[in-house]
C-alpha cells in the first residue's frame, strides 16, 4: 500500500469500526510473511489469507464475514 502499512490500518480500522470486518492478504509468498499475518490477526484482521491463495479461499472468507 502506497500511503501506509496494512498493521498500521489494521490498528485505524479498529479504532474507527471495531465491528468491521477485515480480510488481511500478504503481499509475499506463504514462508515469508507469516509473521506479519500473525500480527494481523492479534491486531484484529477477521480472516487471514497469505499469498498465493486459491480464489476459492477469498470466497470463503468473504462469505465468513458477510455472515453467509
Amino acid at each position: 500500500m502506497p500511503e501506509k502499512e496494512g498493521l498500521e490500518t489494521i490498528r485505524e480500522i479498529r479504532g474507527e469500526c471495531p465491528d468491521a470486518k477485515i480480510i488481511a492478504i500478504s503481499g509475499a509468498p506463504r514462508s515469508a510473511n507469516m509473521d506479519f499475518l500473525d500480527v494481523a490477526g492479534k491486531l484484529g484482521a477477521s480472516e487471514i489469507i497469505p499469498k498465493p491463495f486459491d480464489p476459492a479461499e477469498l470466497i470463503v472468507s468473504s462469505s465468513r464475514c458477510l455472515g453467509a
